[in-house]
């Protein structure tokens, strides 16, 4: 039996995590004295698991796709602000690495999900919109 909610998929559950670790890192000094910078952030890890969701609500795996790959520009952008953080001091080296590690395994995992939604551009079951289901 396939995935039947967004909370099952590995890519979903792996940006979950990261997004509740930068609430975490984002809501103590001396990250939280930045607001600018906690807002980016967590507007950018947010939108990861934002958009996994409202992907897999979609009719098909194209438009899935579409939103898995936003969800990658998300981490992406994630990334480039964990780079920051560790510039600036708000992060230890091993809080970082862990971070870091954790968001390249989310990277991961929403490249397997757009690889499996671009080889598999329906969902089984699902009508070919292609083709048409009226009879002659």
């Amino acid at each position: 039996m396939g995935v039947r909610h967004f909370t099952e998929l590995r890519a979903w559950q792996l940006a979950d995590r990261l997004r509740t670790e930068v609430y975490r890192f984002t809501g103590v000094p001396p990250a939280v004295h930045d607001r600018r910078f906690c807002e980016d952030i967590r507007a950018s890890s947010a939108s990861v698991c934002a958009n996994i969701a409202e992907g897999f609500g979609r009719y098909t795996h194209r438009e899935f796709a579409g939103f898995v790959t936003i969800a990658r520009g998300s981490l992406s952008e994630t990334q480039d602000h964990l780079i920051s953080a560790q510039g600036r001091r708000y992060l230890t080296p091993e809080k970082f690495a862990a971070l870091w590690s954790l968001s390249e395994d989310a990277m991961r995992a929403a490249t397997g999900l757009f690889t499996y939604l671009k080889s598999h551009p329906r969902p089984s079951g699902a009508p070919d919109p292609d083709r048409s289901t009226t009879s002659k």
